[in-house]
Formats: C-alpha cells, sequence, structure tokens
C-alpha cells in the first residue's frame, strides 16, 4: 500500500513556487506502511543501543547514591515492604522521617507504585534494587521513544523523531534532560517521558471513528501522569487543545471528548488527590527557584543554533497539510504559551497575588520537550528540503549543503558545547573513582559500622543537615537510615512539604510558603536558628520532644560540629571520616510523656500506640512523640479524646482526670475510602467496557502513520 503522491508537481515550472512544490512531496508518504513500520522497528532499536550504550550500568542489584535516588528508594520500600503487606493499600502511615506522615499521599506516589506493579508482576521475586534501577532506566528511554513515536507517527517524520530522541538522550540538564535522571527526580522524569505518548494518544481519539478504546487509553496514560508529577499534564492538554482550535473541524465534539478523558483520569487518580485536597492545610507550599533561577535554567538550555532550527520549524510547519499542520504549530504555540506562562506565574500569582499552587521551575521540562522536538522538526526539515532539491536539476548545489553540512554542523556544535560522551561517564562507576553505588560504598567506608551503632539505641536519630556531601558525592544517603539501621529519624531528608519538616526547615509550623530548598540551610541554621546563635536549651527541648537519642553529624557540618563538641548535654559518641555522632544526656528517652500524669508506653506500632495513664490531675496533658494528623484517633475505655497539635507539630491530648489507658490508631477516613471507592469503581467500569466493545485496532487504523 502506497500514499498518494501529487506527481505533477514533479515537473511543475520554478515559477510556482519553490517552497509550495517540495513541501507537497513528502519523502515518508511514498513509503508503504510495512516499511515504514519497519524503519519504526530500526529507529527504535537504535534507540535501545544507545540508552543501553550509555545508560545501561545503572540496571543492577545495587542502588546508585548520587543526588536524590536513595529517597526515592526509600519511598518505594517503604511501600512494598511495610505499608503494602501490612494493610493491602498503597498508602498509609511512614513513620521513619520527621516523625511521621503519609508520605505517598502528599508526594506524587506513581513511582512508587510502578515499582510496586513491577514488584507484583514478578511474583514477589526481583530485588527492590533492580526494580528501582529499571525504574531509573526507564525514565531515561521513554522520553527517547516518546518523541519518536511522536513525530514519526503523528508527523510522518521519522527523521525528525529520530533527531529528537538522540537529543533528548544527550541532552544534560536537570529538567527533562538526561541530568534529572542521574540526580534522581524520578517520577518527574517518568511523566516527562509519557508527555509525547499521552499527546500521541490523544490525538489517535480525535481521529478515530470508534472513540471507546483510545479514550481509555488516553484517559489511563493521563492518570499515570497525574500520579508521577501532576504539573506535566499542563503540556500535553494545552497542545491537544490547540490542535482542536487549528483544526477548525468538529472542534465542539472532540473538546467534549477532551474534557471527558479529564474527567476519567480524575475518576481514576481519586484515591489519590481527593485525601491529599481533604487535608491541604498539612502540604507547606514551596517556591524552590525565584526568578533568576527560572531565567538561568532557560539562558543554559538556549543556544544560537536553537533559534534558527525553530524557525525552520515553525515555517516548515506552515506548509504542511491538514492534521500534520495542525498538530505541528500546536505543538510550538504550546511551547511558546507554556514559556509565558511560567514567567506570569512567578511575576503575578506567585509574587503578587500570593498564589503558591504552582512552582515555576516544575514547569520548565514541559519547555525542554518543545525545544528538543522543535530542534528535530528544524533539522529534519533542512534535510528534507535537501534532498528535494537535490532531485532537481539546477539546484544540487542548494540541496548537498542542507542535506548534509547544516545537520553535521548543528551536531558538532552541539558535540563542542555539552561532550555528552565525557560528561554521561563521569556519572558511571570506575574502579579509581569514589563510588557511585551502595555496596561499593559500604566495601570502601565501612559503613555497616555506621549502621550498627546507629541501631543500638533506641529513639530517633537526629541530622543536623539535610542534603550534604559524603565522599564527594552530593547524596541524600541519609534518608537510607531506617532501611539500613532500622531507626526513624529527623532531619537528614530532602524538601518534605510537612509542618514537622517546615519547623526543623524554618522554625515555623505552618508557613505561607517555604523559598528554595532544605539543603540550603545546611550549617547555616536549625530549627529557624543560625547556629551561631543555637543554645543548649533551645536544642536539648526539640531532641527531647522528638524523642531523639543521637545526633548525626557529617564533614560539612561544621558549625554544627562545633556547638556540640561545646554543648554540656551532648557527648561525642562515635567518629569516622565521613560521620562523627552525640549521644544526649539528661533525660529518660521515650515515645510519650506526661505533664501532672505518669505516663508508661505498652505499645509502640505504626498505626497503634497505647499509653497506661496513672493518676492524671485535672489540667494534665499528654505529649505523644509522632506528627499530628487528623487521621490518627484517641480513645480512652472506649470513649474518644480529641487530640491537637503541639507547638512542635506533635500530638497532644488533654486527659481527663484518674487512671487509664489511652489507645491510639491511625486509619482512613471518609476522603480515602470515597477516593478510593471512586477509583476502583472507574477501573472495573473501564474494564468491562473494553472487553465488551470491539476490534482494538479499528480505530487506530484512522491514526495518522
Amino acid at each position: 500500500m502506497t500514499w498518494p503522491v501529487n506527481k505533477s508537481l514533479l515537473t511543475a515550472p520554478l515559477s510556482n513556487g519553490l517552497l509550495k512544490r517540495i513541501k507537497n512531496i513528502t519523502l515518508p508518504d511514498e513509503l508503504s506502511i510495512r516499511w515504514r513500520y519497519l524503519v519504526d522497528l530500526c529507529a527504535l532499536g537504535w534507540i535501545g543501543w544507545f540508552a543501553w550504550q550509555y545508560a545501561g550500568f545503572l540496571i543492577q542489584d545495587d542502588l546508585y547514591l548520587y543526588g536524590d535516588h536513595p529517597g526515592q528508594f526509600h519511598r518505594l520500600w517503604q511501600l512494598v515492604t511495610i505499608v503494602w503487606p501490612e494493610e493491602g493499600r498503597l498508602m498509609g502511615w511512614a513513620p521513619h522521617w520527621h516523625a511521621g506522615r503519609p508520605e505517598l499521599q502528599f508526594y506524587p506516589p506513581g513511582a512508587a507504585m510502578a515499582g510496586w506493579l513491577l514488584w507484583m508482576i514478578s511474583f514477589q521475586q526481583l530485588s527492590l534494587f533492580v526494580i528501582y534501577q529499571s525504574l531509573v532506566f526507564a525514565s531515561y528511554i521513554l522520553p527517547a521513544i516518546g518523541l519518536y513515536l511522536l513525530l514519526a507517527w503523528g508527523l510522518g517524520d521519522r527523521l525528525a523523531g529520530l533527531a529528537a530522541a538522540w537529543l533528548v538522550m544527550t541532552f544534560p540538564f536537570p529538567l527533562g534532560g538526561v541530568q534529572g535522571v542521574i540526580i534522581g527526580i524520578l517520577g518527574y522524569q517518568l511523566a516527562f517521558g509519557l508527555i509525547p505518548f499521552l499527546i500521541l494518544s490523544g490525538l489517535w481519539l480525535m481521529r478515530a471513528r470508534h472513540k471507546l478504546r483510545p479514550w481509555l487509553v488516553t484517559g489511563f496514560i493521563l492518570a499515570a501522569t497525574i500520579l508521577l508529577h501532576p504539573f506535566q499534564f499542563l503540556l500535553p492538554l494545552g497542545v491537544l487543545m490547540l490542535y482542536i482550535f487549528l483544526c477548525k473541524e468538529d472542534r465542539r465534539r472532540r473538546l467534549y471528548w477532551l474534557v471527558s478523558v479529564v474527567l476519567l483520569a480524575l475518576s481514576l487518580t481519586a484515591f489519590w488527590w481527593l485525601p491529599l485536597a481533604s487535608q491541604r492545610q498539612f502540604f507547606v507550599p514551596v517556591i524552590e527557584g525565584p526568578l533568576q533561577d527560572i531565567r538561568t535554567h532557560f539562558e543554559n538550555m538556549w543556544s544560537a543554533e536553537m533559534g534558527w532550527l525553530l524557525a525552520c520549524a515553525f515555517i516548515g510547519s506552515l506548509f504542511r497539510q491538514g492534521h500534520r499542520r495542525a498538530l505541528s504549530l500546536a505543538l510550538l504555540l504550546a511551547g511558546l504559551a507554556l514559556f509565558g506562562f511560567i514567567f506570569f506565574n512567578a511575576l503575578v500569582l506567585v509574587a503578587r497575588f500570593q498564589l503558591y499552587l504552582l512552582d515555576s521551575v516544575r514547569l520548565i521540562a514541559g519547555v525542554t520537550c518543545i525545544l528538543l522536538a522543535g530542534a528535530a522538526l528544524g533539522l529534519a526539515e533542512l534535510a528534507w528540503a535537501g534532498i528535494r532539491l537535490l532531485r532537481r536539476r539546477r539546484w544540487n548545489m542548494v540541496g548537498l549543503p542542507l542535506l548534509i553540512i547544516a545537520p553535521l554542523f548543528f551536531y558538532n556544535q552541539f558535540n563542542e558545547k555539552h561532550d555528552f560522551t565525557k560528561w554521561m561517564s563521569k556519572w558511571q562507576p570506575a574502579y579509581d573513582r569514589t563510588p557511585l553505588f551502595l555496596n561499593e560504598a559500604e566495601a570502601k567506608y565501612r559503613f555497616s559500622e555506621v549502621w550498627q551503632v546507629m541501631a543500638q539505641t533506641p529513639g530517633r536519630i537526629l541530622y543536623t543537615s539535610s542534603y550534604a556531601l559524603l565522599f564527594d558525592v552530593p547524596t541524600s544517603l541519609k534518608t537510607l537510615t531506617p532501611y539500613l539501621a532500622g531507626r526513624e529519624m529527623v532531619g537528614g531528608a530532602f524538601t518534605i512539604r510537612s509542618p514537622v519538616a517546615s519547623y526543623l526547615w524554618s522554625g515555623q509550623l505552618a508557613p505561607p510558603v517555604l523559598h528554595g530548598k532544605v539543603e540550603a540551610e545546611d550549617d547555616k541554621r536549625f530549627a529557624g536558628v543560625p547556629w551561631e546563635a543555637m543554645t543548649d536549651v533551645f536544642l536539648f527541648n526539640l531532641v527531647r520532644h522528638f524523642n531523639v537519642t543521637l545526633i548525626a553529624t557529617t564533614p560539612t557540618d561544621i558549625k554544627a560540629r562545633a556547638f556540640l563538641d561545646g554543648a554540656s548535654q551532648f557527648k561525642p559518641a562515635w567518629s569516622n571520616s565521613l560521620f562523627t555522632l552525640y549521644e544526649v544526656s539528661g533525660y529518660e528517652p521515650a515515645w510519650a510523656e506526661a505533664e501532672r500524669a505518669a505516663a508508661t508506653v505498652t505499645r509502640y506500632d505504626r498505626t497503634a500506640i497505647d499509653v497506661e495513664i496513672t493518676d492524671a490531675a485535672p489540667d494534665a496533658t499528654l505529649l505523644v512523640k509522632v506528627a499530628y494528623f487528623p487521621r490518627w484517633r484517641a480513645e480512652m475505655n472506649g470513649q474518644p479524646l480529641p487530640i491537637q497539635m503541639s507547638d512542635y507539630g506533635l500530638i497532644s491530648i488533654d486527659l481527663p482526670p484518674g487512671s487509664y489507658a489511652v489507645n491510639l490508631r491511625y486509619g482512613p477516613a471518609w476522603p480515602e475510602r470515597l477516593g478510593g471507592m471512586i477509583s476502583l469503581a472507574t477501573v472495573l467500569l473501564a474494564l468491562g467496557s473494553l472487553f465488551k466493545s470491539r476490534g482494538w485496532s479499528r480505530g487506530f487504523s484512522r491514526f495518522p502513520a
């Protein structure tokens, strides 16, 4: 089967207009569908080879330590080994960081859920390290596959698809580039990789005659994007809305289907966002980057070559036909609109109206996607124009430079600026460099001794910094303390949006917004107090309230160590080249304590705490050293007791007089139950309609391959 070509254009006179003639002869359209799929198979094989060549080292039974990877692994570990086995739920109370919180309820749970799904599919046989590292590798290769398929199937330009795949696998920047894979923003990168698939499935929905199956596929991809990183669905929805507007046909019906896809995705994800919306007061807003940081990101991404390539892509899109013209223009215009909205959000919504719903920095990946796709389209436009000009007499000398010299010039400029091979090699393991994987680092630095010492004392461990340099590698290794030492911890994690984490960062439980990242405060302040102004009394009260028995510092915590060395209630207990541990003296550690009463903890589990109260006076209070959250319920002899938040963000209970037992239990409430019921019912209805429908490929046959 071949696609029709207007052959009269091959012999049309030059006076008809060069651009008009060459734009109506599209080389991919002259290939049969079978050959085009063969080209797709070869292209995907090359993408897989390239990804394995440069990122295959990530897949191993070990944990990559650079950046946020340890903390992301911790989220997967707590879901698979604690929450799911004990509760049979995907979200539950996680006690390990900052006195506890339902961690995956307030952080996009998609990456951890994807790991849980792989674990279940493997019949629980794969190790968590292999599962996690496979997800990291997927975050590298998925954007390349998606961009190739979007440009190859959506625009019929496989050359542009290959160029886009190469660019996204070599673009060494954190927001939508390879560095995002290296530093461990896992859910963010996986959501970035789904952007092209979401646009592609949306196009299938718009073009298909039978809508059910593409509607379900698009809804599930959108739901996955929301669970991985909700900011990333803005760009693909914008592209599809612009596509509907530019097509100028059947707009109302197509817009109806797009709105219905959004409703489907919201129903599928109700188990996550409905409880989050009901407890949004416990979600402390964070604006990670000021306007200057946003500008720096864009300045680093931009180059002179990008300008003329995007111009070529835009001019070329004007001469495309039908749906391909609408799609190419929608891609470029949506990227431009998102670029403008990022600055509008930072300058107006955040700076002027104090609306902290969106963090502009987290939207930059969408611009990256369009920037790389646009550059690839520009390169392809030059190459295809060169091929067409070579087929005409008197234009050979113009076609040859367009076909060969222009792409090679961009390749050389990009390689010279970024030197991808050299850049990527420094993130791979090497015998003569600092270890980048956990097992090798444990063997070289004797980490096992650290974890053994930490495991010997009860109570929590307090880290005086969050994200420090260990063995010359920036890492969130401290977040693995619960996994490696079996101990709960305070501090030592990256930016967490809870009241307790906010207090440790700023000294406030509920500030209007937190600016920057928590690691910016390392060795400067703790709980809002500069280390130069820290006092024994302040720090001792803090560690007593959080039931801290051990304080851990690293070599970069110079001011913190100077203070602790001179403090009377904090005694050095153990030290090596990486950690110095201090014991806290002067109080008896306990998970609960009472004023004007005697309290004895008889049970301390993740979701159940029992405390025996003796001789409580009329104005007695009980402090339970667990983070306050409304899903905790307290009872005395079957009668409910009201709980409130203490000055440190912990559970405080006013006690009635007498002697009795106080029982605290954590469990879901109506938002969790209602959200779960909505999502489960939506999945069942979707599966039922899927089995009743006919012909999976019937709608797909209308897709522009």
